[in-house]
């Protein structure tokens, strides 16, 4: 049995809804929906001259030439800002359109045979080369302007709300999305931990928490206030409502009795805090630059497994495209820290950096006697 394009559609953000990919459900959603409207206005035709729209059955969109005009498409599709699209942008649509034809080949949704479409590089149509971005570098100093700046926000619970959120992000290494998904009940002041229930990849971790944060999450619960746990419905003529539901997720970090802390407010909170603590407009410090400095220091202390866990990857090598390259000040200061030297060192090793340059010390000590080990003639 075969839907048409959207309820195929549907039915795969609700199955990511469901195994809590709730981030790859966000983002795959926006690509497939813009996916959707593109084959609504392309005015593609199948072989049979049937127009190819958001309401055709799956197979007719599969095939090559569909995929090329959607990628040429997207190779010239201009942002809000009007610039291209990045490379790395356009192979998340890739992937989500691949991910897509996947969950239909294996919920037998094709119609008349599985899937024509190869998945992979050698495809007719190869994915976009991956590029790696620039990332953001933040210092121990700018943190430190940063945790300093929430203190001269205009009211105490904003102060509050702001030097928590920094702790968690810094101690506890969550992403943004982990971080605005967080529950009360997730805090564990005994223990001294936090429970992200909602983790990229769809597995739960836990994560340890030091004193100074736990002290900051109990001064932002005290000031927190009434939340009324529910959800924002769009009805009809009404527009959007809040209807309670018990139910519902107690979210940590709230900005009023019905709304919490998401991800247009967690960006709100980073602007302000960099207005006040004096940066320049080029200085763009993020949730996620302060999870790479953390994960780098992690890193120069305890090595890359510490860092794995502290960044809770599933892979080795994600973790070292988090660790910022060691300069070489900071080389020069290990290689002094691990570098081991005699108790006694002998005389003839005592030679000043001065006499190293001039090359005095190659004569300093005795001239070794060389022994003959050729075999002597009987």
């Amino acid at each position: 049995m075969e839907s048409s394009i959207e309820r195929c559609v549907q039915r795969y953000l609700h199955f990511l809804r469901t195994i809590g990919r709730h981030s790859t459900q966000k983002t795959y959603g926006n690509h497939l929906r813009v996916w959707m409207r593109w084959l609504d206005d392309a005015g593609l035709e199948t072989e049979e001259g049937t127009k190819i729209t958001r309401t055709s059955q799956m197979h007719d969109a599969n095939s090559f030439e569909v995929v090329a005009a959607f990628y040429a498409y997207l190779k010239v599709r201009r942002k809000a800002d009007g610039g291209l699209l990045h490379n790395n942008a356009i192979r998340s649509f890739q992937h989500a359109i691949r991910a897509l034809w996947r969950f239909c080949n294996d919920q037998k949704m094709w119609a008349p045979a599985p899937a024509p479409l190869t998945f992979n590089a050698a495809a007719p149509v190869p994915m976009v080369a991956h590029v790696e971005n620039h990332r953001e570098r933040a210092t121990v100093e700018q943190v430190g302007a940063m945790l300093d700046a929430c203190d001269r926000l205009p009211s105490a619970r904003e102060c509050a709300l702001a030097y928590a959120v920094l702790q968690v992000l810094l101690i506890a290494g969550i992403r943004r999305n982990e971080l605005i998904h967080l529950e009360v009940s997730d805090y564990n002041r005994e223990s001294r931990t936090l429970y992200v229930r909602v983790a990229k990849g769809g597995t739960p971790r836990t994560q340890r928490l030091d004193a100074e944060t736990c002290a900051a999450l109990d001064r932002w619960l005290a000031v927190r206030g009434e939340y009324i746990c529910g959800r924002w419905k769009q009805l009809p003529n009404r527009g959007w409502q809040h209807i309670p539901d018990a139910d519902a997720p107690d979210y940590m970090f709230v900005n009023s009795q019905k709304r919490h802390l998401a991800d247009a407010g967690i960006t709100s909170l980073f602007k302000r805090l960099r207005i006040v603590a004096g940066f320049r407009e080029n200085v763009t410090i993020t949730p996620h630059v302060l999870r790479h400095l953390q994960g780098t220091r992690i890193y120069q202390v305890k090595g890359v497994r510490a860092a794995q866990k502290f960044l809770g990857h599933k892979s080795e090598r994600t973790t070292w495209r988090y660790i910022a390259p060691t300069s070489d000040q900071e080389m020069d200061e290990v290689l002094t820290q691990v570098q081991l030297r005699p108790k006694h060192q002998p005389a003839t090793l005592q030679v000043t950096m001065a006499q190293a340059r001039e090359g005095k010390h190659l004569n300093a000590a005795a001239p070794r006697t060389r022994l003959d080990l050729r075999k002597q003639p009987t």
